[in-house]
């Protein structure tokens, strides 16, 4: 049961890969993707100094709308972002944000630094931080 349980996490992790390369090419235009998603799934909190967040131009307070393949039509925990974050590794990952009522796409690397854990900052999920 072990074995299949680890064949599904690389099916999954595989799953994020692909959906996460989707319109890489349109990337820049953020017209068409802020029809297709626009309600935030987390915030953060907080980035620290040179971390892969402070250095993909992530800032607190930014509300991340997408996280490689994960989206409010599909994130359920912030341990869906955990795991696109553990199979990424060394590889760049697309957050569609809203700073500001401003909609940006920023690419992050997950990878270890200095710090703790693979990004540098703190996410919280937005129903924790609008109460």
């Amino acid at each position: 049961m072990n074995d299949h349980k680890a064949i599904m996490k690389e099916i999954e992790q595989g799953m994020f890969s692909v959906f996460s390369q989707i319109d890489t090419a349109s990337s820049t235009s953020n017209i068409d993707r802020t029809r297709t998603h626009t309600e935030p799934i987390a915030r953060v909190s907080m980035v620290y100094p040179n971390s892969p967040a402070e250095k993909a131009g992530i800032i607190a307070d930014d509300l991340i709308i997408e996280f490689g393949s994960v989206n409010a039509g599909n994130f359920k925990t912030l341990q869906d972002i955990g795991t696109v974050t553990h199979y990424s590794v060394g590889k760049n990952v697309k957050l569609f944000i809203n700073r500001e009522n401003r909609f940006i796409t920023l690419s992050l690397t997950p990878s270890p630094w200095s710090g703790q854990g693979l990004l540098g900052c703190n996410i919280l999920p937005v129903e924790r931080v609008e109460r």
